[in-house]
């Protein structure tokens, strides 16, 4: 499953609403199977836990392989100068136009992966948690997004 939820911090309520019908789906699908949901999500941690965190048969893919600092930020104005950004931490005073040079850089966890396993118990682990998209598409011109892509890996187990 691909999603991409509404961006920019006005948004708050509209992208928790939006995440909260996505985890009611999520129950909609037969529990025998395990659902997979990528995407942007444009999600801040503060709204997750306003909405109660995930429930405690959906994973987190970068929370469940160890939370490497390496791949956290998605979204990471540090390293993607794709668009450049004049704003505050929350980034709730922001203006971005491509090609203007700030100093405020943001970085953000906005695009993440979701795993809903199957009961009664599930026969996929998530092993690996990564970025693509790092290098410019030619040398001296832009990356293939503002955002990084994100690559995760599975051990997949026979049925016994």
């Amino acid at each position: 499953m691909n999603t991409h939820l509404e961006s920019t911090k006005e948004f708050s309520a509209i992208r928790q609403q939006q995440l909260a019908h996505l985890l009611r789906m999520f129950d909609s699908i037969d529990k025998r199977q395990t659902i997979i949901a990528a995407g942007d999500f444009n999600l801040r941690d503060k709204e997750l836990a306003a909405i109660g965190g995930l429930p405690s048969n959906v994973q987190d893919a970068w929370i469940a392989t160890g939370r490497r600092r390496e791949v956290q930020y998605t979204w990471d104005m540090m390293r993607n100068d794709n668009l450049q950004c004049n704003g505050d931490e929350e980034l709730g005073r922001q203006s971005c136009s491509g090609g203007r040079r700030q100093s405020f850089k943001p970085r953000m966890r906005f695009d993440r992966v979701l795993i809903r396993h199957s009961e009664p118990s599930s026969r996929i682990d998530v092993v690996h948690f990564g970025l693509i998209g790092l290098e410019r598409l030619k040398p001296n011109v832009c990356f293939p997004s503002d955002h990084w892509g994100v690559i995760t890996s599975y051990q997949i187990y026979p049925n016994s």
